[in-house]
């Protein structure tokens, strides 16, 4: 407790250094007047009071800047980049206001924090520049918009990391405010020069964007990416093992994520998880059907599965509570319709089947004991959850 105190303490000393020293410093450097000076200082202290108070909500509410990538609380590195755009706002005043790259600020100020975080800490390193730099409102008013778009598309971005459209959405935001901006606000008269700073700016932007994106992605979002494609591989120890000792488990398994897969498509689900959960989750049940904790520990610490696949296989094998996420329902309701059809098939070898028929009362028996009651699909999901495995009919006549 004492050394968390004296993180937090040492922490609010940093962050008031760094909102009050830096632009201190270079009020200096560009030689403003008391009055400018005054009201930087003012502003500054305000903005270290708005960080600093939503600073220790954040820690007190027990939020602890967990962003939507399921980042955790890292202080020293929020500090960290802070410190560094509001570098980057203090040296903006040197170049051209067209020029500034806020577009990253916002994204980066977002990535190491939360979206309520960066808003307060993006909009003081904005005033800050532009107090400054003495810019005129309308430039402040463009970049304050389009930061603000930056980390309201960017939140949005979850584990799936589709980044296309964000990024697609930004900088048009900001190729229109730029327009905006020159031809309502700009006394000068408009021609490809006019034109040509916003233009590298996007550009630089752009790529700056992509690259911490990319770094973000490699380290965390996707940094299990090639542990996947690893205990998914058919050749996998455990995998191998089980096609070698229990053909009929494992080609179930096999064709329990045929299913999953056609479903984390339609459902925009983790496929990696529900995939490893298709394969594993049946072993790691003993005979009577209880969850094997031993072996479940084992995969997680001496085969290093991912965490979002161990918390998936634990919840589909507690039977103390009922399924709730929709990976653990997909992957329960393909499991249950395979091992339905091949166990009619394997009563009598030719049996004709009606897949929808049987698909249908699947269902309705799992809906009169109220299995659909927690879980976080909605009753038209549930339908198209349905519909596919019926179009799968075909496929089905597989398992003979």
């Amino acid at each position: 407790m004492q050394k968390t105190t004296k993180k937090l303490f040492f922490v609010t000393i940093l962050l008031f250094l760094i909102s009050m020293g830096v632009p201190a410093v270079f009020s200096f450097v560009y030689k403003l007047d008391t009055t400018r000076l005054l009201q930087i200082l003012i502003m500054s202290l305000i903005l270290f009071g708005v960080i600093a108070i939503e600073f220790f909500y954040q820690l007190s509410s027990d939020k602890k800047f967990v962003n939507q990538f399921g980042m955790e609380n890292n202080c020293t590195l929020f500090v960290l980049c802070y410190f560094l755009c509001m570098l980057m706002g203090c040296i903006n005043p040197f170049m051209d206001a067209m020029a500034w790259p806020f577009l990253m600020i916002a994204l980066l100020l977002l990535l190491v924090s939360n979206d309520s975080m960066a808003v307060c800490s993006y909009i003081g390193v904005l005033t800050i520049s532009c107090l400054l730099s003495e810019t005129d409102v309308s430039i402040m008013a463009m970049f304050m918009f389009c930061g603000l778009s930056v980390i309201f598309f960017f939140k949005r971005v979850d584990e799936r990391y589709k980044i296309g459209i964000p990024v697609f959405m930004v900088l048009c935001i900001y190729l229109v405010s730029v327009m905006a901006n020159i031809t309502l606000f700009s006394d000068t008269s408009m021609n490809y020069e006019t034109f040509l700073v916003p233009g590298i700016n996007i550009m630089i932007n752009l790529v700056l964007m992509i690259i911490v994106l990319k770094f973000i992605s490699a380290r965390h979002v996707h940094k299990y990416r090639e542990r996947y494609l690893t205990i998914n591989d058919s050749e996998f120890e455990i995998f191998a093992d089980l096609k070698k000792n229990n053909s009929k488990t494992y080609y179930r398994a096999i064709h329990t994520s045929y299913l999953t897969e056609k479903l984390t498509r339609k459902f925009n689900m983790n496929a990696d998880s529900v995939k490893t959960a298709s394969y594993y989750w049946r072993l790691c049940m003993d005979e009577s059907g209880k969850q094997n904790k031993k072996y479940i520990d084992k995969l997680r610490d001496e085969y290093a599965f991912p965490p979002s696949a161990i918390e998936l296989i634990l919840e589909l094998t507690d039977k103390s509570t009922r399924l709730k996420s929709k990976e653990a329902v997909s992957v329960y309701m393909s499991n249950l319709v395979i091992e339905t059809i091949s166990n009619k098939i394997a009563k009598e070898k030719e049996a004709k089947i009606n897949y929808k028929q049987l698909i249908q009362d699947l269902f309705m028996e799992k809906q009169n004991q109220g299995f659909f009651e927690q879980c976080d699909f909605t009753m038209r999901e549930l339908f198209e959850m349905k519909k596919s495995f019926v179009e799968e009919s075909l496929y089905y006549d597989f398992l003979r």
